[in-house]
């Protein structure tokens, strides 16, 4: 037996876009499973850049000159993408509630965000390996 639809409220939405949006939670509540992730995903990856970056950063190599204008680039990305959310989400909800399909334009939208997405993780990963593979800086004593 399926499990019956709740509306959602716009009001709890914002709380957890506020509160919680840059972890995505807003859009799992939501349903959005996909663009929660994208949120969580950016967040955590950010998180363990950041750790990793103090803890090496004696044994940094040219990679991270690549890396880290990348990581900054996604990450104002996102607080672009909640701030955008922050506008929509009476909208969201609406649609959430109504049980609508997207239209073609914002299926198209998504595509679009999507390649950036996949090609900007891409570069940061190989900006990535190249840290750990890359030659390592010259120390003078």
């Amino acid at each position: 037996m399926p499990i019956p639809f709740r509306k959602r409220s716009v009001g709890i939405s914002y709380l957890l876009a506020v509160f919680l949006g840059l972890f995505g939670v807003h859009q799992f509540y939501l349903g959005r499973t996909r663009r929660g992730l994208s949120y969580l995903v950016l967040w955590v990856w950010l998180i363990a850049f950041v750790i990793g970056y103090m803890t090496t950063a004696p044994n940094i190599s040219y990679a991270v000159g690549i890396t880290y204008p990348l990581v900054m680039l996604r990450a104002l990305y996102s607080i672009l993408v909640l701030l955008f959310d922050f506008v929509t989400i009476p909208r969201q909800v609406a649609r959430v509630n109504a049980q609508t399909k997207p239209t073609p334009k914002q299926m198209q939208y998504d595509k679009i965000g999507k390649w950036f997405i996949v090609a900007e993780m891409t570069l940061v990963l190989i900006a990535n390996l190249f840290i750990y593979i890359g030659p390592s800086p010259s120390t003078s004593s």
